[in-house]
């Protein structure tokens, strides 16, 4: 009556299910995230470290550590692993080398299966570092990349009495799986790129001129032989320009490349009438191949053969035919 508090009421509901579900969506977010920015990663051809480090910091976030490590083993011959990117106190590991089937790392790599440290303390496999001493218990988890195994991603704690879960390692596998694929399509990039270099190079040396045309009769590629021909030597500046720019013979109407190659699938050889940018002209054979895309013609691959000294040896020939003749007459 007065005004002083006299009591409080207390309304109080039950919200652990409806945190329960939060912290999964929150956990689940996080994950997407990590795989939205692994596949732009790789889709701009980032650095392989870069995407695997983005990857173990996010997984560190979402099991609630600062520490953590990837180890992979070299893409040929059966060396050692090595640490690829490392977090907290286990940057420490990066200058050390690893070895197959000792410390968690290894064990994981060695066997395949997850490797599950309790009690850092007490285990057997610790290192003997003081800084290290910090941890309390960790996991390692191998990173399997198209059936073979490739590496390893861990994680530590330095929580007094943290134990590692199965949601813990359920979250770690998923991670490990998207450092897989991050790994998988660096190496078929790596790949790829190799065999396209060597195609480079064979086409770059090759004494025939080379284009290649796309169905819209664009050119998308011309060899450095085939634009010394042409006198053109800045090839680019050919790219994305209409096929028929190439002959000198060449009439409206014409179809580039050849309904033939191009709706039947059917190798062509055709005799051409090139231009040089001086105005000179040369005689070509070009040899028309299909270029299939999904078993489906998309373009022609035209190989190119200067005619111009056979033509002109032939000629000759002919002449000297022709006056021997006249003089056995």
């Amino acid at each position: 009556e007065d005004g002083d508090l006299l009591h409080w009421v207390i309304a109080m509901r039950d919200i652990t299910r409806d945190r329960e579900l939060r912290e999964s969506l929150s956990i689940r977010n996080q994950f997407l995230e990590t795989l939205h920015e692994a596949a732009l990663g790789l889709m701009n051809r980032n650095d392989q470290r870069d995407v695997l480090g983005r990857i173990l910091e996010r997984a560190c976030h979402v099991v609630g550590t600062e520490h953590g490590i990837i180890d992979l083993l070299p893409p040929v011959g059966s060396g050692q692993p090595y640490t690829v990117v490392a977090t907290g106190v286990l940057k420490r590991f990066a200058h050390i080398a690893s070895r197959r089937g000792q410390g968690a790392q290894g064990r994981a790599i060695e066997t395949g299966q997850r490797q599950v440290i309790d009690d850092y303390r007490t285990w057997p496999g610790r290192l003997k570092d003081p800084e290290l001493d910090v941890l309390t218990c960790g996991a390692s988890l191998p990173i399997i990349a198209s059936g073979a195994i490739v590496g390893a991603l861990g994680v530590a704690f330095t929580d007094p009495g943290k134990a590692i879960g199965s949601d813990v390692l359920d979250l770690l596998e998923r991670f490990a799986a998207l450092a897989a694929v991050a790994i998988d399509n660096a190496r078929l990039f790596d790949e790829a790129r190799a065999e396209r270099d060597l195609a480079l190079q064979i086409t770059h040396s090759m004494g025939q001129g080379l284009a290649v045309i796309a169905a819209t009769g664009r050119v998308e590629y011309v060899n450095p032989t085939l634009g010394q021909w042409l006198g053109r030597p800045d090839v680019d500046a050919l790219v994305g320009r209409p096929a028929s720019d190439l002959f000198s013979d060449a009439i409206a109407g014409d179809q580039i490349p050849p309904a033939t190659v191009l709706n039947r699938g059917e190798r062509m050889t055709i005799e051409r009438r090139m231009r040089r940018t001086d105005g000179e002209e040369w005689v070509a054979m070009v040899s028309l191949t299909p270029r299939f895309r999904a078993n489906v013609p998309d373009g022609v691959v035209a190989v190119f053969t200067d005619l111009t000294e056979i033509k002109q040896t032939a000629a000759a020939l002919e002449q000297a035919r022709d006056r021997a003749q006249e003089a056995s007459r």
